[in-house]
């Protein structure tokens, strides 16, 4: 799951969300996507934006395109929730074979920077 302006549906810089397999999602679809993988509701989405409730950007499931800032911030979060899984797998790694660790240290180190500082270079 992405969200990116280098794609060819996206235009006028707005992102576009992909799914796992790459493919467009529909908003509407790919913002529900989003929030379950995020583990966040529609009220902590509009919250998090600054928006005074859920009912405030209901419109983005009914047909409006949602600004580019959302889309970006939930992009930038996805990124960060992917680099967190793949360092708690590596960690885990190491943790049943200590021999990995030296032949992951940069990774580890990068995706750490990543959860900490949300420093993303996507």
């Amino acid at each position: 799951m992405q969200v990116t302006c280098l794609h060819s549906a996206s235009e006028k810089g707005i992102p576009v969300i992909l799914d796992f397999d790459g493919e467009v999602m529909p908003y509407a679809k790919g913002l529900t996507a989003v929030l379950k993988y995020l583990q966040i509701s529609r009220a902590q989405l509009a919250q998090m934006m600054g928006y005074k409730s859920a009912r405030s950007i209901e419109k983005f499931w009914q047909g409006t395109t949602p600004p580019a800032y959302l889309l970006n911030i939930l992009g930038k979060n996805i990124h960060m929730a992917k680099a967190y899984d793949e360092l708690s797998i590596l960690e885990d790694m190491i943790k049943d074979s200590p021999h990995l660790e030296a032949q992951t240290t940069d990774r580890i180190n990068e995706l750490r920077d990543i959860t900490l500082w949300g420093n993303a270079n996507q």
